[in-house]
């Protein structure tokens, strides 16, 4: 988080936040408690969080780029399944993010 920190501050950037779920889905309350610290974290940012419904994670993704004109797409990476379905998946020039948006993978 001290890396996102100190590149948003650089480029006085703000930051979105996504949160995508199936239809009907909640957050639950370690995403609750995580969605608290990022605001108790990023207080000197402007920030704000989005939650799109869907079922497939990197269409969201992709909705969500286009549809908020971002310059960069920062990911921790947890779930290893879901970097391999952007990056790798057989149809990549479908994602144009791709190309034009710079992704950074912070393990975590």
């Amino acid at each position: 988080m001290k890396r996102i920190k100190e590149i948003v501050f650089l480029h006085k950037s703000a930051l979105r936040f996504l949160h995508v779920t199936s239809i009907g889905n909640q957050l639950s309350i370690e995403q609750i408690k995580n969605r608290e610290f990022l605001k108790d974290y990023f207080t000197d940012t402007t920030y704000s969080f989005h939650t799109l419904k869907e079922k497939k994670l990197d269409v969201a993704v992709q909705h969500f780029v286009e549809s908020c004109n971002l310059d960069m797409i920062v990911m921790v990476a947890k779930n290893l399944n879901f970097l391999e379905r952007i990056l790798f998946r057989l149809k990549v020039e479908k994602i144009s993010y791709h190309t034009s948006v710079p992704f950074l993978v912070i393990h975590d």
